[in-house]
């Protein structure tokens, strides 16, 4: 297989651009991305998206992220984490555990989230950090997203505080940090985070750069590498018959109320926060194949023909 998604262990203090750059320069001629930045900061779970593959990486930044991590109580950075400049110091006393996960609980479900003014995201063309650091604060706007869970594990020395977090795509966890520690009355800094989860894959599926590097070089990426259906696997799908299969494929819009038949028929529930429907295929007993993926529901809610968001094969 030439091409594919590898899940790399991401070390700390490298950029997620880095590792795309160090595994770039073996494979050569191959476009190379990434799903999903992670700060030098942090570690852990990593796709990055291979030959064709690269065309995938919507998808699986579109599943929920876990994160574990460690925060510092007492201190505000104007990073945000432990790399900023101290802003705010205040007295920690005592604190309850059953307290702060209280405060914790109020930062879950839907919110808007400003990204915060150290980060890559763009200004005029110059990621943020860029006017950040030459004192220039720039407030984006904020954007929506879904924390399915902020759990407070454990509390350590009376400042330190270990936490997981379950979220969509777009989540600064430096920033609901923050946001927590304010609540807290505290202050609060990132000091360790750790990606844990990305959609359908775990920590425990991943390599290490190293490893991968040394697999690249001898020309056996391949056994590493995840297929389309399993890079897809977190997505609802319906499956739909030859006909629709091949009309969809020769570009014949579909009828949304035909797709809402089939998920009520196959009994199919959809994911709050992924706007994705996958259509498959069965053969010969076969477990089936991806023939394309949908947007659902409907941006804008009102839409009969129902707009692929990728379309992978011809049937014949």
């Amino acid at each position: 297989m030439s091409d594919g998604v590898v899940l790399i262990d991401k070390p700390a203090e490298m950029t997620s651009f880095d590792v795309v750059r160090a595994l770039k320069a073996i494979l050569k001629g191959k476009k190379i991305g990434h799903a999903g930045t992670l700060d030098p900061l942090a570690t852990g779970l990593l796709p990055i998206c291979i030959g064709h593959a690269t065309k995938l990486s919507q998808f699986i930044m579109a599943g929920l992220k876990e994160y574990r991590g460690v925060m510092v109580l007492g201190k505000r950075t104007d990073t945000f984490d432990g790399h900023g400049r101290v802003i705010e110091e205040r007295e920690v006393g005592e604190i309850a555990i059953e307290e702060a996960r209280k405060v914790a609980k109020a930062f879950t479900g839907k919110m808007e989230q400003s990204p915060p003014p150290f980060s890559a995201v763009k200004h005029k063309g110059k990621p943020l950090y860029y006017f950040a650091r030459k004192g220039i604060v720039i407030q984006k706007d904020p954007r929506e997203i879904f924390v399915q869970l902020f759990e407070i594990t454990n509390l350590r020395q009376g400042r330190l505080v270990d936490f997981r977090v379950v979220c969509t795509k777009g989540t600064y966890i430096r920033s609901l940090v923050d946001e927590f520690g304010k609540a807290l009355s505290t202050g609060a800094y990132l000091s360790e985070l750790q990606r844990t989860r990305v959609g359908p894959f775990s920590l425990d599926m991943a390599y290490s750069l190293d490893e991968a590097i040394e697999m690249a070089q001898k020309g056996e990426l391949g056994p590493l590498m995840l297929d389309t259906e399993t890079v897809l696997s977190h997505i609802p799908s319906v499956e739909i018959d030859l006909g629709m299969a091949r009309e969809i494929t020769h570009g014949i819009p579909v009828d949304s109320g035909v797709l809402q038949g089939l998920l009520e028929k196959q009994g199919v529930e959809i994911e709050p926060y992924l706007p994705y429907l996958r259509l498959k295929t069965r053969s010969n007993g076969s477990s089936g194949r991806t023939v394309a993926v949908c947007h659902w529901p409907s941006p804008n809610g009102i839409q009969t023909k129902v707009k692929m968001a990728k379309v992978f094969s011809n049937i014949q």
